[in-house]
């Protein structure tokens, strides 16, 4: 009976899921996301890990446009071959308006 010799080649690691952290963001319409400000944890079949920075080419195109209005949304980040969500929630801008506007408008509109 013939054994088959064991292989010495190491086996090779893929990457078995990434996360965003943090995994939650929140900004003003006519803000752009801080891409920056977000780290990926790609975490290997060997159960290593690796930190990376997130990137604007990790999001697509659509996602980005998306952005541009008021909702909330799940952003999908493509990072190694793997996707995670990105929860992202566009809030209109807040106006300050004091008694002084109002007062100046009305001046202004007689």
């Amino acid at each position: 009976v013939a054994c088959s010799e064991p292989s010495n080649k190491p086996e090779e690691k893929t990457v078995s899921s990434i996360a965003v952290s943090p995994s939650e963001a929140s900004l003003m319409v006519g803000e752009d996301l801080n891409y920056g400000d977000f780290e990926i944890t790609v975490t290997y079949s060997d159960k290593s890990e690796e930190k990376v920075k997130m990137t604007a080419a990790m999001i697509s195109e659509d996602d980005k446009q998306r952005l541009t209005q008021v909702g909330a949304y799940d952003v999908t980040v493509n990072c190694m071959g793997k996707t995670a969500v990105l929860k992202v929630t566009v809030n209109a801008k807040e106006m300050n308006v004091t008694a002084e506007d109002v007062s100046a408008a009305k001046s202004f509109l007689r």
